[in-house]
């Protein structure tokens, strides 16, 4: 199994593992690997409770129940073909005006779907949201890092464990040393829309609510980012109320629609981050996994 590895490249990489293109019960799956020491009874478990809480069009789901072969961990996850939002917004050109709003709603409809669920992504990243190239539904991916939320006896919200992830999305709070919560990842993604409608990268010092008012005027989705990163966690706008806010946004104003995700050329759809290997499957666990060569990118 291992010379495969080392054959074929994975599709991508998360915090704990890789993922290659496979097959898992006759149908194509994502097959992510993880070395056994870097996965404790807790992790496993935090993983493996999240993925059985979650389902929902939005987020990546778990095919079956992880299986260990070796000093390895294999989990089969559903297969997105498309990109990921990383390669779209920064490698590819800017998306369409349509492409925009449908990723957006998908993120959001996302990511207010686990906070229901009382569950802290924690490393929201537009590496971590795949974009699937023949709809644009956007997919939560790569929950390694995932938090559950506990309540005092008050009531009063807490998570516990230590901060990780990307700092480049870390919500103030959290660059101060404070333990991530649901609004923090809500800073993470007012960040991230407000970089796919710009179509660039913004510093954490930019991300501030009148900066950001400026930098969108005329854009739709504005007023709900600028509360996404109010300062004060506080103060910042839950997911529910973000839903709301952009329930009857349908366009987002912007000169800068030109690149469509998926490109036809000579009469075939070639998709933004796909290299297709064409490697002969390997059987991983009996005849229910298998692993081939690379088609298109995924995280873990």
């Amino acid at each position: 199994m291992d010379s495969i590895f080392r054959q074929n490249p994975a599709l991508g990489q998360g915090c704990f593992g890789k993922v290659y293109k496979g097959k898992y019960q006759e149908q194509t799956a994502a097959i992510k690997v993880v070395p056994d020491h870097k996965l404790d009874e807790n992790q496993l478990d935090r993983e493996c409770r999240a993925f059985g809480q979650l389902n929902h069009k939005n987020i990546v789901k778990l095919l079956g129940e992880p299986e260990k072969r070796g000093d390895k961990w294999y989990f089969p996850l559903e297969y997105i073909s498309g990109s990921t939002l990383e390669d779209l917004m920064f490698k590819n050109g800017a998306l369409t005006d349509k492409a925009n709003v449908i990723i957006i709603h998908g993120m959001c409809d996302g990511l207010n779907y686990i906070h229901m669920k009382n569950i802290v992504h924690q490393d929201l990243k537009p590496d971590n949201i795949m974009i699937e190239a023949r709809t644009n539904r956007a997919v939560l991916i790569d929950f390694g890092l995932t938090k559950f939320i506990d309540y005092t006896a008050s009531g009063r919200e807490i998570t516990s464990g230590r901060n990780l992830g990307n700092k480049a999305y870390y919500a103030p709070e959290v660059q101060q040393g404070l333990i991530r919560s649901r609004r923090s990842d809500v800073w993470a993604m007012g960040k991230i829309m407000a970089e796919l409608i710009l179509g660039r990268r913004l510093s954490t010092d930019e991300c501030v609510p009148h900066n950001v008012k400026k930098l969108l005027s005329g854009k739709g989705f504005a007023e709900p980012i600028c509360r996404m990163l109010h300062g004060n966690k506080k103060q910042r706008v839950h997911m529910s109320d973000v839903i709301q806010s952009i329930h009857g946004v349908t366009s987002i104003v912007s000169s800068t629609n030109v690149f469509s995700v998926a490109c036809m050329v000579g009469g075939a759809f070639l998709f933004a981050g796909a290299a297709a290997l064409g490697a002969a499957p390997v059987a991983l666990v009996g005849a229910v996994v298998s692993v081939a060569g690379a088609a298109t990118v995924h995280k873990p």
